[in-house]
C-alpha cells in the first residue's frame, strides 16, 4: 500500500510518501511529540491524489515528533497498511515588527496585514494544531533590538526586521541599531506610505550606492504591475490567468525610485518603476517595498490577488533571481539523527559510525555497528515490529538514533495489468484447475478405499496453482521519496 523515504534521508520538514494509484479512501494522519501522548489523526482524502501525497508536519512546538500514515486496506496484507517516521520541526523564524504605535486594536496597526500573512494563527491563541514557522512579534521602537536580540539567541538561522513608512525622527532614533542588526546578518523589509519623505530616505540609505528615491505619483492604470511572464523570477511559475490578475492589484499611489543594478530589482510597475528591490549589505539584506504596509497607497492586502503569497515568497528569497520553494525556511538539524529501517529477514540500517565497533540496541534486536556505520542485528530470527524505536549504545546508554520501523510493502500490479490479460490469465488457471479434477478422477478410481489421500491430494494441486496466481500479482516494492 505504501512506500516511504530512504533510509538515509535527513530529517525534514515535509514528507512525500508514495501510495499505489489505485489506493483510494481516506488517510489517517498522527503527529505526535516523540515523549508524548498519541494524538488524535487527522483524515486526508486521496480520491483526487496520484501516486504521491505531500504531507506538512503539524508540530505544535520545535524538537522531534513522530508520525502514522494509515492507509486503507487493498491488499490484504495488514501489516503494511501504517507508515511510521520521524521528523525534525524547526526553531520558528522571527519577524519583529516595528510599530511606532502599539496602542490601539491590533487590526489597526500599519503591519497587521503583512503579519497575519506570514503568521495567520498569531491572534487565535495557542493550539496543538496551529503552528506557524515565520513568528511575529510587534515591537515599540524602543524595543524591537532587545526582541531581535531574543529571538537570535534562540538559534534561528535567520532573523527578520519589518519596518512601516517611519518619519525623520522615528529614522533617526532607530537607524543605528536598525544598520547593526542588518550587518550582523538580519534581513530588513522597508516598506513606504503616507510618511514617506524621499530626503529622509535618500539620507538613511546614502550606504547603497545606486538607489535613488523620488517624489510620490499616483497611478492611473488598471493593471499597475508589469506583464509577468513565465520565466518571471518571483510569479512565473503561476498559472497565466493568475498572473494576468495579479497584475491588476489595485495600487493608488508609489514613488519614484530608481535602482542603478537591474539585478537586484525582484519585479517591477508597468512603467518600469521598481515594486520590489533586494540589497544585499554586510552579513544580511534589505528588501524595499515600492507600496505602504497598510492601505494607505494599495488595497493589494484585501483586494488584491496572491499578496499573503509573495510574501512569504519572499521571505523565502535566496538570491537576487530566485527564490527557494521551501515554506520550512531551515531545518534546525538534531544532535540525533533520524534513521528508516525496513523489516525484512536479514535487516541492517546505515548509523552513525564511531571510532570503534560497538554494540548497539534497537528495539528488541542487538546487534554490532561497524566503523562503516553498517548496523546488523546478532539474531535476526527475533520478532521486530513496525514502529518508533531508539539506538541505544549498550556499553554506555547513550542514544544515537531515532529509528523509523516499517514493513516492506507489498502492492498489487493488477491496475497496471489489462483485462484482456487478465481474463486469459483466469482462463489459464480455470484449465489448471480442470486438468487436477481429471487427476483427481482417477485417483478415486484406482484407490476408493482411500478418500482422504484423493483430498489431500487434491487441496495440494489447488493451493500449488493460487500460490502461482498470488506470486504473478503481487511483489514487494521498496520506492525512496
Amino acid at each position: 500500500d505504501i512506500a516511504g523515504r530512504s533510509p538515509l534521508d535527513p530529517p525534514v520538514t515535509q514528507a512525500r510518501y508514495k501510495v499505489s494509484p489505485v489506493t483510494q479512501g481516506i488517510v489517517e494522519v498522527a503527529d505526535s511529540p516523540v515523549d508524548g501522548p498519541d494524538s488524535e489523526p487527522r483524515a486526508l482524502n486521496i480520491n483526487e491524489i496520484g501516486g504521491w501525497i505531500d504531507l506538512d508536519d503539524l508540530a505544535a512546538e520545535t524538537g522531534i515528533w513522530r508520525r502514522a500514515v494509515t492507509w486503507p486496506e487493498s491488499d490484504a496484507l495488514m501489516d503494511d497498511n501504517t507508515f511510521y517516521d520521524f521528523y525534525e520541526a524547526p526553531v520558528p523564524v522571527p519577524f519583529i515588527m516595528i510599530e511606532p504605535q502599539m496602542t490601539g486594536p491590533v487590526f489597526e496597526r500599519e503591519l497587521f496585514f503583512v503579519a497575519k500573512a506570514l503568521d495567520p494563527y498569531s491572534s487565535l491563541g495557542t493550539s496543538d494544531q496551529q503552528w506557524s514557522y515565520y513568528r511575529t512579534q510587534y515591537a515599540h521602537l524602543d524595543e524591537w533590538k532587545s526582541k531581535l536580540d531574543d529571538a537570535t539567541s534562540i538559534k534561528s538561522e535567520k532573523q527578520f526586521i519589518v519596518a512601516p513608512d517611519l518619519n525623520a525622527v522615528e529614522w533617526n532614533r532607530t537607524q543605528s541599531d536598525f544598520w547593526n542588526a542588518i550587518s550582523s546578518g538580519a534581513t530588513a523589509w522597508v516598506f513606504l506610505g503616507a510618511q514617506y519623505q524621499p530626503e529622509t530616505y535618500q539620507q538613511i540609505f546614502s550606504r547603497l550606492n545606486g538607489l535613488q528615491f523620488g517624489a510620490v505619483r499616483s497611478n492611473t492604470s488598471s493593471a499597475p504591475l508589469e506583464a509577468v511572464s513565465r520565466s518571471h523570477p518571483l510569479w512565473g511559475d503561476w498559472d497565466s490567468s493568475i498572473r494576468r490578475w495579479l497584475r491588476r492589484i489595485p495600487i493608488y499611489q508609489y514613488a519614484e525610485i530608481s535602482e542603478e543594478n537591474a539585478e537586484n530589482v525582484v519585479a517591477r510597475l508597468e512603467d518600469g518603476t521598481p515594486f520590489i528591490v533586494h540589497r544585499n549589505h554586510g552579513s544580511g539584506n534589505i528588501v524595499f517595498w515600492n507600496t505602504s504596509a497598510d492601505r494607505e497607497w494599495t488595497d493589494w492586502q484585501t483586494s488584491g490577488a496572491l499578496f499573503a503569497p509573495t510574501i512569504i515568497r519572499m521571505a523565502q528569497w535566496r538570491h537576487r533571481t530566485q527564490y527557494v520553494n521551501d515554506p520550512l525556511m531551515q531545518v534546525s538539524p538534531s544532535s540525533i539523527p533520524i534513521v528508516r529501517g525496513w523489516i525484512s529477514a536479514d535487516p541492517a540500517l546505515q548509523l552513525p559510525s564511531g571510532s570503534e565497533e560497538r554494540e548497539v540496541r534497537i528495539g528488541d534486536l542487538t546487534g554490532t555497528l561497524r566503523l562503516s556505520g553498517l548496523w546488523t542485528p546478532d539474531d535476526s530470527n527475533v520478532d521486530q515490529q513496525p514502529g518508533w524505536s531508539s539506538a541505544v549504545e549498550v556499553a554506555t546508554g547513550k542514544q544515537i538514533a531515532w529509528v523509523a520501523w516499517n514493513s516492506l510493502p507489498q502492492e498489487s500490479i493488477l491496475d497496471s495489468t489489462s483485462a484482456i490479460v487478465i481474463q486469459r490469465q483466469l482462463e489459464s488457471q480455470r484449465q489448471e484447475l480442470s486438468d487436477t479434477e481429471k487427476v483427481s478422477e482417477a485417483l478415486s478410481t484406482d484407490r476408493q478405499e482411500s478418500s482422504l489421500w484423493k483430498w489431500l491430494l487434491l487441496t495440494a494441486l489447488i493451493a500449488w496453482n493460487l500460490e502461482i496466481v498470488i506470486a504473478n500479482r503481487t511483489q514487494p516494492t521498496r520506492h525512496a521519496a
